[in-house]
């Protein structure tokens, strides 16, 4: 079984490696899909998970009196693509 990147035995990549890793992304995955999409026989999209906390920050902002607002732990997330 090989090393996959989550397991605790596998040894960390140098930054060569991670480069050739890239490398080969790019030419053989990203690069023919963007080159699909260019002439007009798909579409790319690019995009980062977000969190939102269920709960409250404590954080300054300017008032005439201290508030105090009751929240939630903030165990709650939502996950948003």
């Amino acid at each position: 079984m090989a090393n996959g990147p989550r397991d605790p035995g596998a040894s960390p990549k140098n930054f060569a490696e991670h480069a050739a890793d890239q490398t080969l992304f790019l030419d053989e995955q990203l690069t023919p899909v963007l080159t699909a999409a260019q002439a007009g026989q798909g579409h790319v999209f690019f995009v980062d998970a977000a969190d939102f906390v269920y709960g409250t920050f404590l954080c300054c902002l300017w008032s005439f009196i201290r508030l105090f607002v009751r929240a939630d732990s903030g165990r709650q997330r939502f996950n948003v693509l």
